[in-house]
């Protein structure tokens, strides 16, 4: 399979779709594997994602996360790591 393989698939009376095994294959998609599912315009993109924040995730989590990363970039000597972040930042916004 590569990398633009296309293929037809139905949803059951329910909406539900299987994924071709060909592609969870491809993408080592199994029954542990979180996607992210997003509709753009009048299409569905689906990607498989490792970890994610969830909605129950209280805004202690999230203070929780901030604190445990704080300084991470304190001792490191990367010459202009501000440009280097937006850049990662945007890269991921693009990806998006």
């Amino acid at each position: 399979m590569t990398s633009n393989t296309t293929l037809v698939a139905n949803t059951n009376q329910k909406g539900q779709l299987v994924i071709p095994k060909e592609i969870r294959d491809k993408l080592n998609i199994d029954e542990t594997v979180n996607l992210l599912i997003k509709l753009i315009g009048k299409s569905i993109t689906i990607s498989p994602i490792s970890a994610y924040i969830t909605q129950a995730d209280s805004e202690d989590s999230y203070l929780d996360i901030l604190h445990k990363t704080k300084g991470s970039w304190k001792n490191d000597t990367t010459p202009d790591k501000e440009a280097l972040e937006l850049a990662a930042s945007q890269k991921r916004s693009a990806a998006w």
